[in-house]
């Protein structure tokens, strides 16, 4: 049975119980949307427990979570889209803010309207509506093999303006297509706190917190002389739908069997070869075992907050070098730093936590605490991207990618000390 939108100053008293916020998230939703252009969001109207519009196409119910650790005057909520056509379904995690519980949950309802609407509406029409720009792969931050709509910027916390062209025009949804699920429609946020003089760090979530990603710091955006928070949605439908699912399920399918090897032979030599028996191609498998270890190895020191850089230098089989990749737009690390938490559930903790200490990296890192390096000193540790080969390259070639990299990484960095403890060759 439908219901008015409106909400009752009783919602807004100070003795509301628990139970109504996600109550409160939803009326406030409904009536801004029904402020809205109705060729566009349709006549809203809250049914049971949900808000239905566009002739039932589109379903919206709210969650309100009630973490320990988050001061109740943060309202983390969770907004789902269920939609018929395109079918699919697009889970935003939005946070409102102010001191009154009740503000900060109609705050929170405000960031969905003014942030994720938009989006969502242009791919329901297929066209940009409500603020949102269709991106292509053209575009700076387009996404290669999809069709996108991105959001408009939202900044809280700053003393004064920040220039929106530059924040626009940085690569901020650089590694989505990677990180992705194995399904066709995602909802992403990208979140970027800056930390002034410090510069910026960017975390992504993808469909709510299925998965997610932090790089501290961002490098691709100039630091400001101030703190605050940016943060955007973007909606992202990925064309062929049906072969790239597939091919992205192979490949988690692949990880996971890499893990479940290595758990039986604890080598990641055997492993790999025991993949490439059961039908994984040569390729695939190599980059299987140069970087899962890596991805899984990084996640075990996250807690250090080690600046580690993001990009690596591929080493071809002829001993030439490709500087300046990104090991978050790879596929296999960025899933591979995504299943983590799942493989660990499925009782493969054993094996993850073993090829996480199994890297160079890993062991460098874990050599340099035990020789007396602080956690400090190598959280602001000058790190030189990792060398990563491909598959059949000779010792000989691989002594010659390495001179060029060390050659490479001599011109760049800022100043040039003896021997770093990260040099593990």
């Amino acid at each position: 049975m439908a219901t008015p939108c409106h909400l009752s100053a009783d919602l807004f008293s100070d003795s509301v119980p628990m139970s109504s916020e996600a109550s409160i998230v939803l009326h406030r939703l409904c009536e801004e949307l029904q402020q809205l252009d109705r060729k566009i969001v349709g006549t809203p109207q809250v049914v049971d427990d949900a808000i239905v519009t566009l002739d039932g196409n589109l379903r919206i119910s709210v969650i309100v979570h009630t973490d320990a650790e988050i001061h109740p005057a943060i309202a983390h909520c969770h907004v789902i889209a269920e939609l018929q056509q395109p079918p699919g379904t697009l889970d935003a995690c939005v946070m409102g803010i102010n001191q009154n519980r009740q503000l900060a949950l109609a705050d929170a309802a405000g960031s969905w309207v003014e942030l994720v609407a938009g989006p969502l509406f242009s791919l329901l029409h297929n066209q940009s509506v409500l603020q949102a720009k269709k991106l292509d792969a053209d575009n700076l931050y387009g996404i290669s093999g999809a069709d996108a709509y991105v959001g408009p910027l939202r900044f809280r916390m700053f003393d004064k303006p920040v220039d929106v062209n530059v924040v626009n025009e940085s690569p901020m949804l650089d590694c989505v297509a990677a990180m992705a699920e194995p399904s066709d429609l995602h909802l992403v946020k990208v979140t970027l706190e800056s930390k002034g003089a410090e510069g910026w760090v960017r975390n992504i979530e993808m469909d709510g917190h299925i998965a997610n990603h932090a790089d501290r710091p961002w490098r691709d955006l100039a630091a400001v002389r101030q703190s605050g928070v940016a943060s955007r949605f973007a909606v992202v439908r990925f064309d062929n739908s049906a072969a790239w699912i597939a091919e992205r399920q192979r490949l988690d399918d692949a990880i996971r069997r890499f893990v479940e090897l290595y758990l039986e032979v604890a080598d990641t030599h055997v492993a790999a070869d025991r993949l490439r028996a059961e039908g994984i191609d040569e390729k695939l498998a190599h980059q299987i075992r140069e970087l899962v270890p890596i991805a899984l190895g990084r996640n075990l020191l996250a807690g250090l907050e080690i600046a580690f850089p993001p990009d690596y230098i591929r080493l071809r089989a002829d001993g030439s070098i490709v500087p300046n990749l990104m090991l978050m737009s790879e596929p296999v690390f960025a899933r591979a730093s995504i299943l983590d938490w799942r493989l660990r559930e499925a009782g493969l903790g054993d094996a993850v936590k073993g090829l996480a200490t199994s890297g160079a990296e890993f062991n460098a890192i874990n050599n340099a605490l035990n020789g007396g390096t602080s956690a400090e000193a190598l959280k602001n540790a000058m790190m030189m991207p990792l060398l990563v080969s491909d598959a059949n390259v000779s010792q000989a070639a691989f002594q010659r990618g390495l001179q060029q990299a060390q050659a490479i990484w001599e011109k760049q960095r800022p100043s040039r000390p003896q021997k770093p403890w990260w040099k593990f060759w």
